[in-house]
């Protein structure tokens, strides 16, 4: 994995599953709890992972139909991973980060921030026009 890499996981991805098995697959992650209040607005956080060059993994959709929160990913060139699963279990989770863990960094590589993407049960990647 390319080390430079950073991947931010929201408070809705989770504390252990999805950062434990991106970890497990030579991810580098960091937890949202280890660097802003619980209560920092979307936006804030975004633009703080902008300037920090991360990427998101995140549950969350409404990030992208947030006007505010789909301004600050566009204005501070994030790339934004969405996990979209029916039904997010431990279990579900678990399988479908492990199915798409290679193809993650292999999307990061192709593609130029700002960006949205769908990561699917099936493991696959599209990016969300």
């Amino acid at each position: 994995m390319d080390e430079s890499v950073v991947l931010f996981i929201d408070r809705s991805a989770g504390s252990r599953t999805v950062p434990g098995a991106l970890r497990d697959s030579g991810h580098c992650v960091v937890l949202h709890d280890d660097h802003f209040p619980v209560e920092t607005p979307d936006h804030v956080w975004i633009n703080e992972v902008g300037r920090r060059g991360w990427y998101v993994v995140t549950l969350d959709k409404r990030i992208y139909y947030s006007p505010i929160s789909k301004s600050a990913v566009e204005q501070h060139k994030v790339g934004v991973f969405v996990l979209r699963v029916t039904s997010p279990s431990s279990a579900v989770l678990l399988e479908t980060v492990n199915r798409a863990a290679g193809r993650i960094s292999a999307f990061i590589r192709k593609t130029e921030r700002p960006f949205f993407a769908k990561i699917y049960r099936d493991g696959s990647i599209k990016c969300w026009v």
